[in-house]
């Protein structure tokens, strides 16, 4: 299926994709953003200095897949909660999400995305440009690495 169109979604929206698909195991509270800084570390003030953005990958009505992103500080910004359904996977749906981040990013006068994925889609992270930053360390639910790419 094609995606037709990419819209900007609403936390709610995107919620229970996460919880239901992408992070099933998860324990922790899902909340709208995360407080981590690129390589390591968190900074509580991220919730209050920036925004988050939600979007959406649609065909024939139906959602293929999510992403959201937030800026971490005047340089960084984070691509966070990305998630294709397994029946779209391989047609596009990612790469035109991480589109609309990299967008996003460029307007906000960012310089880096950077990401935190599981070391199981490392492949998808790898093909769009993102080079590993970090060794992989167990988490909650799999192994993680920081990881980022210049825009």
């Amino acid at each position: 299926m094609t995606v037709t169109h990419v819209l900007r979604i609403s936390f709610e929206e995107i919620l229970p994709v996460w919880r239901n698909h992408l992070w099933v195991e998860r324990q922790s509270p899902i909340l709208p953003m995360s407080t981590m800084v690129n390589g390591g570390g968190i900074d509580l003030s991220i919730r209050s200095n920036y925004s988050p953005y939600f979007f959406g990958a649609f065909g024939n009505n139906r959602i293929l897949g999510v992403l959201s992103g937030h800026s971490t500080s005047h340089k960084d910004f984070r691509l966070r909660g990305l998630y294709v359904y397994p029946d779209f996977r391989g047609q596009g749906v990612a790469s035109k999400l991480l589109s609309h981040l990299q967008a996003i990013a460029s307007l906000e006068n960012r310089k880096c995305i950077w990401t935190f994925p599981r070391q199981t889609s490392w492949p998808v992270y790898q093909k769009f440009g993102f080079i590993q930053t970090s060794p992989w360390t167990p988490g909650e639910i799999g192994a993680n690495a920081y990881a980022s790419m210049r825009i």
